[in-house]
């Protein structure tokens, strides 16, 4: 196994079923210039979600360690509080969004705010796996980092991987969710 994309063909035989259909997509996009545009969009807004998800969590958690130190007035505690709420919002969007891709994969030809809005209606009730799911592999990917990063270039591929095992599941319980 090279790569991910022969782990996800092993796991759903695709490679003998439908001809290699990852191949397909992905020179599908270069010659389609508005699925390039959409997937290049919802990529930029996961990954600066993912940005200011560390940086908000990063910066509640040293005010979260300064109110064990005891020097705490309150309006320290309104600004935990708030910045505690506004990083909720941000994973939440995160979320939401975090299904976007394969819904996009699966139809090339959804305009990207109907891909968008999917996304949060396939992800409704579900957000709490999805967190569950992150949390396992992050351990995973400390125990990997002990491994001395072999085991987190395995981490990755088993992660890519469940997500989209993630998704398939989702799929079948939500069946006729894109009415398009």
């Amino acid at each position: 196994m090279n790569n991910n994309k022969d782990v996800v063909d092993l796991i759903y035989h695709i490679k003998y079923k439908e001809g290699n259909k990852f191949l397909k997509a992905f020179l599908y996009s270069f010659k389609n210039k508005s699925l390039l545009f959409k997937g290049f969009v919802i990529l930029a807004l996961s990954r600066l979600l993912q940005f200011f998800i560390v940086i908000l969590l990063t910066i509640t958690f040293l005010y979260f360690l300064i109110f064990l130190t005891g020097d705490v007035a309150t309006p320290d505690i309104a600004k935990f509080i708030g910045l505690l709420v506004f990083s909720l919002i941000i994973v939440w969007i995160y979320l939401g969004l975090s299904q976007s891709m394969y819904i996009l994969y699966e139809r090339p030809k959804i305009k990207l705010f109907k891909c968008i809005y999917y996304s949060f209606k396939l992800m409704r009730g579900n957000r709490a796996s999805l967190i569950g799911l992150y949390l396992i592999f992050g351990l995973w990917f400390l125990l990997g980092l002990v491994a001395l990063v072999v085991g987190v270039l395995w981490i990755l591929a088993f992660f890519e991987v469940s997500r989209v095992e993630f998704y398939q599941s989702l799929k079948l319980n939500n069946e006729g969710f894109i009415t398009e």
